[in-house]
């Protein structure tokens, strides 16, 4: 099994603007995002982004995928979502993980913290749909829509970590082989736990009152990821350790 080799690339002593690679082999580089930086250039701006950093690093970077402001990125993470991010090292590279993502090939793993004592272990096995564009939040549906929902079947399977606060709050695990626009969120909150602090999705309180330290809105965190290089077949494995511990 590829073991992955774990360095830091700094393009600023400011720290959203350093890229931290995790590791790399001859196809792709593994980055470690942190939350508050943006995966993708934003046409409406917002600030830097991990884009950014790489086209800064490798301009021709602007070529490996179908929208240069991805800079050859295989997945994006919302800015308050931290956690691992692919990204392709040639046009080829790019094209062969797109494929392998949309063939769900790629296993996901992320962290979050719940509202409430979760279960050992939930499934959630619904249909994820955003009626029109534009919008704020996913719907979930129990079966398959209509097709005006333009609603994709998502499946995430979720395990209990660490029960937190006398069971107030729960450290979850959840894992998808491909996870839609909000899919983790949203399944959490179906199954009646909301991310702490996720209060478009019902959360009832802010994520401070577990984590004071913590800026962000709410923790999701892109812990680990797990595919077969579809260029070398490389088995890989490659994991982004959150940068605290819940004690």
């Amino acid at each position: 099994m590829w073991q992955c080799q774990r360095y830091q690339y700094s393009l600023s002593e400011r720290p959203l603007e350093s890229l931290k690679i995790i590791g790399e082999n001859a196809n792709y580089y593994f980055i470690d995002k942190p939350a508050g930086l943006n995966s993708v250039r934003l046409p409406q701006g917002g600030g830097s982004s991990v884009a950014d950093l790489i086209l800064e690093r490798e301009p021709s970077a602007d070529t490996y995928s179908d929208k240069p402001e991805d800079a050859g990125l295989l997945n994006r993470l919302d800015r308050d979502t931290s956690g691992v991010l692919i990204a392709a090292k040639s046009r080829t590279a790019w094209q062969k993980g797109r494929d392998a993502m949309r063939a769900h090939d790629i296993k996901k793993s992320y962290l979050i913290l719940l509202e409430g004592l979760f279960p050992e272990n939930a499934i959630a096995d619904t249909y994820i749909g955003t009626p029109h564009r534009g919008a704020k939040k996913v719907k979930i549906y129990r079966s398959k829509p209509a097709k005006s929902a333009r609603a994709i079947q998502g499946i995430t399977a979720f395990s209990l970590v660490k029960i937190l606060q006398n069971g107030e709050f729960s450290l979850v695990r959840a894992e998808c082989f491909k996870a839609q626009r909000h899919q983790v969120r949203a399944h959490a909150a179906h199954l009646g736990f909301p991310l702490v602090g996720d209060s478009l999705y019902g959360a009832q309180k802010k994520l401070s009152v577990v984590l004071p330290n913590q800026q962000r809105e709410f923790l999701l965190h892109a812990e680990k990821l797990e595919f077969n290089d579809p260029i070398s077949s490389e088995k890989i494995e490659i994991e982004a350790k959150l940068d605290f511990i819940f004690e």
